[in-house]
């Protein structure tokens, strides 16, 4: 009996009782019934068996009886676990699984090949800017022929005084002035910037013709001062 049992999970109430009576009718069973033993499906709480228990004395049934329908019950529907396991999984399916049937004298089909995809390539890292240089243009103060320039930066308090030879080329020294303004603000100017030279008084804006060097370059004389623009 006790191996039989372990297959249930079994509940004993008393219908004398408010528990029991709630129970009772809970499965709409009346006390007509009574007593009796009830065979429920877990899931669907409907009664698959009813055993009618016959009391020889108080308290006391015929527990040979109670075990032959419990084993009835197992033989037609397995243990109420694994019924109820057959239950959920028929439940959660919602139908019988569809078999797949592969006819083995046609050829497997042929997965469409894979595109390859190249590695990114990283970009290679962006060249500095060369500094330009006014060395070997540069003279002392007191050379014959020395041409001197004030240059005013911006972002730069004191102006650039520079000294070179009065053959200088003005694109060198645009060049420069450019690479300049670059070298002392690089966080602004990733990259010498486009600039415009004023001078004179008032100040304009200069030009600076191809081929022109300091000795030619007409509006402007050594001494001057010139400040630097960044073009728009």
């Amino acid at each position: 009996m006790e191996t039989t049992a372990s297959n249930f999970v079994v509940h004993e109430v008393d219908v004398t009782r408010d528990y029991g009576r709630e129970v009772a009718s809970s499965y709409q069973f009346y006390t007509q019934h009574l007593p009796s033993m009830f065979i429920i499906d877990p899931i669907t709480h409907h009664c698959e068996t009813e055993v009618p228990l016959k009391a020889t004395q108080r308290h006391e049934y015929d527990g040979c009886a109670v075990v032959n329908h419990l084993l009835e019950f197992v033989m037609s529907f397995s243990s109420p676990r694994e019924y109820a396991k057959k239950q959920d999984d028929a439940f959660l399916q919602g139908s019988e699984p569809v078999a797949e049937v592969v006819d083995c004298d046609e050829a497997p089909p042929v997965a469409a090949p894979v595109p390859s995809v190249e590695p990114a390539v990283a970009a290679p890292p962006t060249p500095l800017p060369q500094p330009v240089s006014l060395a070997e243009w540069e003279v002392p103060a007191s050379a014959d022929g020395a041409f001197r320039l004030r240059c005013r930066l911006p972002r730069r308090s004191a102006p650039l005084e520079l000294v070179l030879r009065s053959e200088t080329p003005v694109a060198v020294l645009v060049d420069y002035l450019s690479w300049k303004v670059h070298d002392e603000d690089s966080l602004t100017y990733t990259a010498p910037p486009a600039i415009v030279l004023r001078g004179g008084f008032p100040p304009k804006e200069l030009d600076t013709p191809d081929g022109a060097t300091l000795a030619s370059w007409a509006g402007v004389r050594s001494g001057e001062m010139l400040t630097v623009q960044i073009k728009n």
